[in-house]
């Protein structure tokens, strides 16, 4: 089965991980494929994560010191 995290509990596995701006997105808001769902997607605000799908990018960091 799925299993479902929140964008913080996204940004709390990553805390000790060398990755640095962490950015989280979704997507899926209305699952019907309609064109209608679509066109809300697009106009959707990322500040609302409210879709089924959620990606995650960062960048790799080098935290040795060296």
């Amino acid at each position: 089965g799925a299993h479902w995290h929140t964008p913080s509990e996204i940004r709390a596995l990553f805390a000790s991980l060398p990755v640095d701006n962490l950015r989280l997105r979704t997507a899926i808001v209305l699952p019907q494929g309609t064109a209608f769902g679509r066109a809300v997607e697009r106009c959707w605000p990322q500040r609302i994560p409210l879709g089924s799908f959620l990606a995650v990018t960062g960048e790799l960091t080098d935290r040795s010191g060296r």
